[in-house]
């Protein structure tokens, strides 16, 4: 599997080229910042809303988003999957033209067929690893975030070296990006999300029920669960040094044995390879999709159910409380 670093990549193959970045979010604002700060010809296309007056307060001059995608032969989409069909037909499309280059940070539009370009442009991902935030404070702490990166039509036969352009203007080639499917990607984020994700909060929380029910104050009970901040810290660790490693460096013996002794206790793994197996499935077919379109189409109504109880619990609560309680980290550079 092919890794390119900044050696095997030139921001002149970029120069010359207006970069439209469509949508000023999290991962819009700080890829845009990073590119302006690369030297690069930036143009912000949003709609008229918070992070409209967020783009103008960056120095830049956003415009909406049909005009955003005229003026630019490159097209950085970053607004979230839900909105993208409908975007993208109405106000992309139609000015797409020969060569042009369209990116997108997750490959679900395409992977799923949501989106169809033209067989005369460029087609490609660029799938950083880690949220708006940190891809901003690496590179302005002279670093970068990892991504993934896949060449899906390659109409002028230079689409990958302007990729990877973009890739080191933004910081990701200083520390590897990935050559990955759409489809790899696609289905490897959903499953992190569908699997991983739950079973992590889903524990926390159990923990943390269990614990108050047995009378636990729930402040030391959260802060020893999560909100020190400690497992953050070895989970980081970890992936620099491997996930077992880390523990076998920073955990003294009376914690290693307790993990050893109980991690047959607590895993059934012919289940979760079994539940695993059917979650890919289900990304796979398309049985996923079918559902999130359902619930997209209620107006996320289980959705908003499940944040509010969430937002409502004792977990919540009490992070509140402890939030109010405890000096926050601050960031090592501001994210401007």
């Amino acid at each position: 599997m092919k890794i390119y670093y900044d050696k095997d990549a030139s921001i002149k193959n970029v120069f010359g080229r207006k970069v439209s970045v469509i949508g000023y979010g999290s991962q819009g604002r700080a890829q845009a910042l990073n590119l302006r700060d690369s030297g690069l010809d930036i143009r912000v296309g949003n709609i008229q809303d918070n992070y409209w007056d967020l783009a103008v307060n960056d120095g830049f001059e956003p415009v909406n988003i049909e005009q955003a995608a005229t003026e630019a032969s490159i097209i950085l989409f970053l607004i979230p999957d839900q909105a993208q069909k409908h975007i993208y037909e109405k106000y992309i499309e139609p000015y797409l033209v020969q060569n042009d280059l369209l990116i997108f940070a997750h490959g679900f539009s395409i992977n799923y067929r949501k989106i169809n370009p033209p067989d005369h442009v460029d087609v490609c991902l660029l799938a950083p690893r880690m949220p708006g935030t940190p891809i901003r404070s690496h590179y302005l702490n002279g670093h970068g975030v990892p991504a993934f990166m896949d060449v899906h039509q390659n109409a002028s036969g230079k689409a990958k070296g302007v990729l990877l352009g973009l890739a080191k203007a933004i910081g990701f080639t200083r520390v590897g990006v990935m050559e990955v499917t759409f489809q790899e990607e696609t289905e490897l984020d959903l499953f992190v999300e569908q699997f991983f994700l739950p079973m992590f909060i889903g524990i926390i929380q159990a923990s943390f029920d269990v614990l108050v029910e047995e009378g636990y104050n729930p402040m030391p009970a959260l802060m020893e669960l999560y909100a020190s901040g400690e497992l953050g810290e070895l989970m980081l660790l970890s992936s620099k040094i491997g996930i077992y490693k880390v523990w076998i460096e920073q955990a003294s013996p009376t914690c290693r044995y307790g993990i050893f002794r109980n991690s047959k206790r607590l895993l059934d793994k012919e289940k979760m390879r079994s539940i695993i197996k059917t979650i890919i499935q289900e990304i796979r077919d398309g049985v996923f999709l079918q559902d999130l379109e359902k619930e997209a189409e209620s107006g996320y109504r289980n959705l908003k159910t499940y944040d509010k109880r969430n937002d409502a619990s004792l977990l919540m609560k009490t992070q509140r409380k402890l939030s109010k309680s405890l000096k926050t980290f601050k960031e090592d550079n501001p994210v401007c």
